[in-house]
C-alpha cells in the first residue's frame, strides 16, 4: 500500500538543565523518516513531543493539516487525540496479559478509528503462534514483535519508532529486520524511525534529519535504485577479529566490519567485496556524525554525462580513489555541490579474502 504524504510541520523549542533543542522543519512523510544522531541528541525528546508526551516544549507543531500543539494560541492536544503508535528500545508490554491480550488493548484503543484488521497484522509479524504466551516468555525480538503490533492495532496516523533494535543483539537484530521492512513498506502508515545506526536508517528509511546538539543540522539518506552499483571490491587491512568469522579492516581512516572464514593477521592486505546494490550514500553536514560503519568520500562533479544529469562520488580508501555515478534525480532536492561530504554506507557486511 503507498502511504500518501501527510506533512510534518515542527517549530519547536525546549531547554533543559545544560539542554536546548530547537527544531524548525517541514517534511512531506510518505514512508518512514529516519531521525538519526548520537546518543544526547535529542531524538528521543522530538519524539515525546511529537507525541504529546512532553507537554513543556513552546512552539507549533502540526500533523497532516491538523495542529497538535500551538503555545502562542495555547492549543495542545492530548496524545490520546493524536492517534500516534509508539514503539520503544523497552517494549513497555504489559506482564499481566498475554500476548493476545497485550494486542487486543491495543485494537481496543483504536476509538472508531478505521485501520489494520487483526488477522492482517498477526500474519505481517508472524505473531499467531505467540498469542497464548505469557510476556515473560518471550525473547527479545518477540517481545518488539508484539509491541509493533499492537501500535499498529491502534490505527495510527503515525508511527513513532524510538531505537527499537537497540537493545537486540546481532542475531535478534537480523530475524526482526525483515519484519520492520515489512510494516514500513507494505502498511502506509507514515512512520519517523530514531536511530544512532546509520546502516538501520539507511535500510528502512527513505530520507533522515541528521540531529546533533538539539538542532537538525543536516539530511541523507539517498538510496540508489536497483541495479545501478554493481559488486563493489575495496581493499582494506585486517585490524582484527571481532568475533566468529567477523574482522574489523580498516579503509584510510574508516573501520569496517566484514564476514570472514579463517584467521587474519594484523595488518595483512585484504580485499572485500560489497554484494550488488547493497550500497547507499548519505549527504550530510555533519561528516562525524556518519563516520561509524560508512566510508568517507565527496562529491567529485555535478554535470551532465550519456544524456543525463548525474552526481559523481569519490571514496578514499587504500586502494586508491573509488568513483561512482549516481543519477541526480535520485538525490534531488538535496542541493549537491562539489566538494561536498559524502559517504557509502553498506547495506550488508562485505566478504573479505585475502588480497
Amino acid at each position: 500500500m503507498m502511504p500518501l504524504a501527510k506533512n510534518l510541520e515542527i517549530d519547536i523549542r525546549i531547554e533543559f538543565s545544560g539542554f536546548a533543542l530547537r527544531v524548525e522543519q517541514t517534511k512531506a512523510i510518505d514512508g518512514a523518516l529516519g531521525l538519526f544522531g548520537p546518543s544526547g541528541a535529542g531524538k528521543s525528546t522530538l519524539l515525546r513531543i511529537i507525541s504529546g508526551v512532553e507537554t513543556s516544549a513552546a512552539g507549533r507543531l502540526a500533523f497532516d493539516g491538523e495542529v497538535w500543539q500551538d503555545s502562542g494560541r495555547r492549543e495542545f492536544v492530548k496524545p490520546y487525540r493524536r492517534a500516534v503508535g509508539c514503539v520503544f528500545q523497552n517494549p513497555q508490554l504489559f506482564s499481566h496479559l498475554s500476548v493476545s491480550g497485550n494486542l487486543k488493548y491495543g485494537y481496543r484503543r483504536r476509538r472508531g478509528r478505521r485501520g489494520l484488521a487483526f488477522a492482517e497484522v498477526l500474519h505481517a509479524l508472524d505473531l499467531a503462534p505467540l498469542l497464548n504466551r505469557t510476556v515473560d516468555a518471550l525473547s527479545g525480538g518477540e517481545m518488539q514483535r508484539v509491541a509493533i503490533g499492537r501500535a499498529l492495532l491502534l490505527a495510527p496516523r503515525l508511527l513513532l519508532l524510538d531505537e527499537p533494535l537497540a537493545a537486540l543483539d546481532d542475531t535478534r537484530k537480523s530475524e526482526i529486520m525483515p519484519y520492520l521492512e515489512r510494516v514500513l513498506a507494505e502498511f502506509g502508515i507514515p512512520a519517523i524511525y530514531v536511530s544512532h545506526s546509520p546502516d538501520e536508517v539507511a535500510r528502512l528509511c527513505d530520507d533522515a534529519w541528521i540531529l546533533e546538539g538539539g538542532s537538525v543540522t543536516g539530511r541523507g539518506i539517498e538510496k540508489l535504485p536497483a541495479g545501478k552499483v554493481r559488486n563493489i571490491e575495496l581493499r582494506a587491512t585486517a585490524v582484527g577479529m571481532g568475533g566468529a568469522n567477523r574482522l574489523i579492516c580498516k579503509i584510510g581512516d574508516d573501520e569496517v566490519v566484514a564476514e570472514a572464514s579463517g584467521n587474519f593477521e594484523r595488518e595483512a592486505p585484504v580485499k572485500l567485496t560489497i554484494p550488488e546494490n547493497c550500497v547507499v550514500f548519505a549527504f550530510d553536514k555533519c561528516p562525524s556524525l556518519l563516520k561509524a560503519g560508512a566510508i568517507g568520500g565527496w562529491v567529485s562533479d555535478v554535470g551532465r554525462g550519456a544524456g543525463c544529469k548525474f552526481i559523481g562520488i569519490e571514496l578514499e580508501t587504500a586502494g586508491g580513489r573509488i568513483g561512482f555515478s549516481v543519477p541526480s534525480d535520485y538525490a534531488a532536492g538535496m542541493d549537491l555541490s562539489k566538494g561536498q561530504r559524502a559517504y557509502a554506507i553498506f547495506l550488508d557486511s562485505p566478504s573479505a579474502t585475502g588480497a
